[in-house]
């Protein structure tokens, strides 16, 4: 019995191969991207985590410091106490050669370091290998052996890179002998005084690795320690790691089961489009004495051996994704929060796992009603296209409450801030949800409206094939219902990201203009990301007294803790939060760089130069739920310093936030975070030229200045800007191109079920011309009735992405900016898409053959 169920329908499907193609690739392509993202999220932590552990090993814990430490420290240390400790020197370097690697430079004390990486000691034990031309070398490096193929050495060859101190000719004097290990990729071993002098860290140190398992000893460490030094466990990083790219990647992931959803879309038109078109077939096997347990089995292992083979095939499709998303995200993150040289793609079974279940479950879920409706219905019902048309209206109210509930359920979880950022993302799917379960009755609504503007003798005379269009449109809402939603779902997406791209890129746009307000700002070169560069005092002074400025303002940066309660054993219940501090010496003209909130700015200003008082950005404020005149504490060294919030800046330059201190109660918290950066304000900006000649003559050559303008700084801002949005521009693009074959399959379905139709047009007169004419029409009219309704759908979209999930995620507000032709693109690409998506079926159409044969004498 099931043998012949299978023959019949293995009949079917050889003379609808589309049907499947459609089927299989809505399923790929949705969890190919689930599959995709959830690789590259899982490898970026990965990755950052091996980096780590190249300093890490199995150290307990970490000295570290606001600055690089003094190596008096690490003398001192072991002097005092019987404790197994290794002096470290992280830094970066690049390849000369122009392939673009970015070394991370570790400096080591090789008779230590045994006790924390045994890797390490793989090579220093080597037969070739003499730790006496290692230890005290000016020049001699290990290089990982995957580095060294790529850039053609071998050992005894000169490798020249580029840091922060100029360029540098390194000689490999040994390779390291695991090639496959990540940890050991893109990595430059030296001794500790060779990588002081790349890192330019003469007689200081990056961190001090300990072991320590005696929680006394730890303790009395810990006390011991000066100011602005601290213990840190590798977890804590990991944790903080964690904190700053969590939001980033969960939008990722939101990004990827959108993508998933649109797919799903157009698994369920395919599978209820196939079981309509087998309704008379169904209807036959029911009369012949097959039960509904019969079918339903039959219909259960049919669909699930589809779900199985296109997830399956949407992991191998997954895994190719993510080898080419995985650079770009590590290059996004590395820009925005964690430099890391790792870009290693690892794929787990635990992903894989979840790309399977997630693509079954959600596979069977979108195929369950069709499929619950054709085995259920009774064989009458199977043969009769107008009640299978019936059948779907008779649900439209029903849609329609659940999509007033949904409605009702979005508004309260976008106005309920306690929801927090999952509660945004389901205010989001609700809304979509509702505004597409409700899409085939206004698109019906629509045409009913348009219909009776035509219904007259004048437009029957002059406008019949649109008219026929419309009615077609009204009367195939079982085929072309869940294709328009699929399209307003995607274009309604397109809109509400682009809205959204444009708002924060025009809301940074105006920040940086009003930010960047002096002629010129004045660091150090830097070729790497190492530790800000100290601009000395007596430079400062050579400013102070050039005639060719009016002001100038200086700058210190540093990372800290805060939170709103005092931070005692990190913060009690609640937990501290890791920013950046700012120290900054202001002049009146570099007041009108920051925008705030509310307050008045002179009374602000005023304020903030008196003791205890602390401008804060507005991501710190929304992160730690503090409003002005609240304070905050921050963690200097052991204790933990009070201030009071006397202005909220806006600021898209860090989502972790940021404190503006004065300099005074700065030097004394961090005395030895230096001046790093300095704006300058010029009387006259045809000085410029003579101002920086000058400063290089006298200063260039030790400091190796670096002058940028404000435009500079602008145009290198928006090029990391718009690298952050590729990949959603990315996941934008694979949506559309589900929803575009979910509207192929359904003019496919349509022309397909259109035989004894053509014949009847075909007897009153029409043409094959006139048979396209009216086919792409209906394209149209469905595209431009989708389109319309994605713009009201895609605003409010852009609203919640806006008021709600950056401001919850990253705690940004972002004006939400409406373009005058954000109606017209919608409108064109919806159109674009319809249109496309008919010209297959129309060429089908016009094509002669067995099912066209009677349209030859039309000609």
């Amino acid at each position: 019995m099931y043998s012949y169920l299978i023959r019949a329908n293995r009949r079917y499907y050889q003379q609808h191969r589309w049907q499947i193609a459609l089927l299989l690739f809505g399923i790929m392509l949705g969890v190919a991207v689930v599959v995709a993202i959830d690789l590259v999220n899982d490898s970026a932590q990965a990755n950052f985590k091996l980096a780590n552990e190249r300093l890490q090993g199995t150290a307990t814990h970490h000295i570290i410091g606001d600055t690089p430490l003094p190596e008096t420290l690490y003398v001192d240390l072991k002097k005092q106490f019987e404790v197994i400790a290794a002096p470290l020197i992280n830094s970066y370097a690049k390849d000369s050669k122009g392939l673009g690697l970015l070394f991370q430079v570790i400096g080591i004390d090789p008779l230590m370091e045994r006790h924390f990486h045994s890797e390490v000691g793989t090579f220093l034990d080597g037969k070739d290998f003499r730790v006496d031309d290692f230890m005290g070398s000016r020049n001699n490096i290990v290089l990982d052996r995957s580095s060294a193929q790529q850039l053609q050495l071998k050992v005894e060859d000169h490798l020249t890179v580029k840091t922060n101190q100029g360029l540098f000719q390194l000689r490999v004097l040994s390779l390291m002998s695991n090639a496959s290990d990540p940890r050991l990729q893109q990595l430059i071993i030296a001794d500790i005084g060779l990588a002081q002098q790349l890192a330019g860290l003469t007689g200081k140190l990056s961190h001090i690795a300990l072991q320590i398992t005696d929680e006394q000893q730890l303790l009395a460490i810990s006390r011991w320690l000066p100011s602005g030094i601290r213990i840190e466990t590798p977890s804590s990083q990991q944790q903080a790691a964690k904190q700053l790219t969590a939001a980033f990647q969960l939008n990722l992931s939101m990004l990827s089961l959108l993508a998933l959803a649109v797919g799903l879309f157009l698994v369920y038109n395919t599978v209820a489009f196939s079981l309509l078109q087998r309704m008379p077939m169904l209807a036959q096997f029911r009369t012949l004495g097959l039960s509904v347990g019969h079918i339903r089995n039959y219909l259960l292992l049919e669909y699930a051996t589809f779900s199985v083979l296109g997830t399956l095939l949407g992991c191998l499709l997954g895994v190719m994704l993510a080898y080419g998303l995985i650079n770009l995200v590590t290059q996004t993150l590395s820009d925005l929060y964690i430099i890391t040289p790792i870009s290693q793609l690892w794929i787990t079974p635990l992903s894989i796992a979840k790309g399977l279940l997630v693509g079954i479950i959600g596979c069977l879920i979108a195929c369950w009603l069709p499929y619950h409706r054709a085995a259920n219905a009774p064989p009458i019902r199977h043969q009769q296209r107008l009640e299978q048309e019936a059948a779907v209206r008779r649900h439209n109210p029903v849609r329609g409450y659940i999509s007033l509930f949904l409605i009702l359920l979005a508004a309260t979880l976008s106005t309920w801030s306690e929801s927090g950022l999952l509660g945004g993302y389901l205010a989001i799917a609700c809304l979509l949800l509702s505004m597409a379960l409700i899409t085939p009755n206004l698109i019906v609504a629509a045409c009913q409206m348009l219909g009776r503007l035509l219904n007259h003798p004048v437009g029957q005379r002059h406008y019949p094939i649109l008219l026929m269009a419309i009615r077609d449109t009204d009367r195939n809402l079982s085929r072309t219902g869940i294709a328009s939603m699929a399209l307003m779902v995607a274009i309604a997406c397109a809109v509400g990201m682009s809205v959204m791209i444009d708002s924060f890129r025009n809301s940074v746009v105006g920040w940086l203009e009003q930010r960047l307000n002096a002629d010129l700002y004045l660091t150090r070169a830097y070729e790497t990301p190492d530790y800000p560069r100290e601009l000395p005092i007596a430079l400062l002074d050579a400013l102070r007294h050039s005639p060719e400025l009016t002001a100038f303002s200086t700058f210190r940066y540093g990372k800290t803790e805060a939170s709103k309660r005092p931070l005692i054993n990190g913060g009690g219940r609640n937990p501290a939060r890791r920013i950046t501090v700012i120290g900054a010496q202001l002049p009146i003209e570099g007041e009108a760089a920051y925008q705030f909130l509310t307050g008045d700015p002179a009374v602000i200003w005023r304020q903030w130069r008196s003791p205890g008082a602390v401008i804060i950005s507005e991501s710190l404020a929304n992160h730690l739920g503090v409003a002005r005149h609240n304070r905050i504490h921050l963690r200097a060294g052991q204790q933990s310093m009070s201030f009071k919030v006397v202005g909220i800046y806006y600021d898209y330059g860090s989502d972790s936030g940021r404190a503006l201190l004065t300099n005074q109660p700065f030097e004394h918290l961090w005395p030895s975070i230096p001046v790093s950066q300095v704006g300058l304000y010029l009387r006259d900006p045809a000085q410029q030229a003579t101002l920086i000649a000058r400063l290089q003559k006298h200063w260039g050559h030790s400091l190796s200045l670096h002058f940028t303008t404000a435009r500079e700084i602008l145009a290198l801002s928006l090029t990391i800007f718009e690298r952050t949005f590729t990949i959603t521009d990315v996941l934008r693009l694979l949506a559309m191109i589900v929803a575009f074959s979910g509207v192929l399959s359904a003019f496919m379905g349509i022309q397909l079920e259109r035989d004894r139709e053509l014949r009847v047009l075909n007897a009153l007169g029409f043409n094959r011309r006139e048979l396209i004419v009216l086919l792409l029409l209906q394209a149209l009219l469905l595209g431009a009735l989708t389109g319309l309704l994605a713009v009201p759908v895609g605003t409010a979209l852009a609203w919640l992405l806006t008021e709600v999930i950056n401001l919850r995620a990253f705690g940004w507000s972002i004006p939400l900016q409406l373009s005058g032709n954000i109606g017209v693109h919608a409108l064109l690409l919806a159109l674009t898409a319809s249109l496309m998506a008919s010209i297959y079926p129309a060429w089908k159409l016009s094509r002669p053959g067995k099912n066209h044969k009677n349209l030859a004498t039309a000609e």
